[in-house]
């Protein structure tokens, strides 16, 4: 036989279930943002590149997000990879990654005042999946950072930043090593040309 105790606990789970399904609809995915800033533009070597599942791609530029232009967003809003692409104004077909990027800009795992207040789905490098504001953009002085892209040529945000030129320096991402065979294979080819070289050398020493 069902209580009023019984009742009470059941009408509390029913109204709980019903806001925390109020709050999860009420969460946003932001689809293109039109405000950005260059966070810096670093080299990638090839073995980076393939580290990074972007093979051909030449540079890493970190993106600094930016609300304005008709564009803001509360805690709790999401945004994705495909987000980002719907941002770039110019050179789309240039970036060949989007990644979970570091906490600053000089990549050192420092706190930056500015503050990353995004959540990850996964760790630094890995594909940006879809990603949680933390705060909103009025309490965070519209600044959120960092969204890794790995890219060739010009890319273009929003009109409002432009990633060319490397602007600083070598990435520190880690690289693919070569394979042991290549290895081996160098070594071997080593081996070749000192035996050839020892070769020559007793042949002068005869004649």
């Amino acid at each position: 036989m069902l209580t009023f105790r019984g009742c009470v606990r059941i009408a509390a789970m029913v109204i709980g279930l019903t806001v925390a399904t109020a709050s999860a609809s009420q969460a946003a995915l932001i689809s293109q943002f039109n405000r950005a800033t260059n966070d810096g533009v670093f080299s990638l070597t090839s073995g980076q590149a393939a580290y990074l599942g972007a093979p051909g791609a030449t540079k890493i530029g970190l993106l600094r997000i930016r609300s304005g232009n008709g564009v803001s967003w509360s805690a709790g809003d999401t945004f994705n990879a495909t987000s980002v692409l719907n941002s770039i104004t110019s050179g789309v077909g240039n970036v060949l990654g989007v990644f979970n990027g570091p906490i600053d800009a000089d990549f050192n795992g420092s706190i930056d005042p500015n503050g990353l207040f995004l959540t990850y789905s996964g760790g630094l490098w890995d594909p940006l999946g879809t990603t949680t504001f933390e705060q909103s953009s009025a309490d965070n002085g519209n600044l959120f950072r960092a969204v890794a892209f790995a890219f060739t040529g010009r890319v273009v945000f929003g009109g409002t930043a432009t990633f060319d030129p490397v602007t600083k320096g070598p990435a520190d991402i880690p690289a693919v090593p070569l394979p042991a065979a290549a290895w081996f294979l160098l070594t071997a080819l080593g081996g070749l040309g000192g035996l050839r070289w020892l070769k020559a050398r007793q042949a002068d020493a005869a004649a």
